[in-house]
């Protein structure tokens, strides 16, 4: 499956795991001719990226349990 995407879509896309190839370029009603791409798929990552591991800092709770029985959060969430 291919989405046919704008060259505005394509860049806001292009720093990610996607895989973008370019169509050409096509005419459209009111806008005249503009290059466009097809979004072919995301590529497989084995590994995170900074934003993946940077929410999954946050989001991590401790197992460790503090000396009144409450669970402790670590990261950024625990600092609010």
């Amino acid at each position: 499956m291919q989405i046919h995407i704008s060259q505005t879509t394509k860049d806001h896309l292009e720093h990610e795991p996607y895989i973008i190839e370019e169509r050409g370029k096509i005419f459209v009603k009111g806008k005249g001719y503009m290059k466009t791409y097809w979004l072919k798929g995301k590529r497989d990552l084995s590994f995170k990226t900074p934003a993946e591991m940077r929410y999954s800092s946050e989001q991590k709770v401790s197992d460790d349990k503090s000396s009144n029985g409450t669970r402790q959060q670590t990261g950024r969430a625990a600092a609010l």
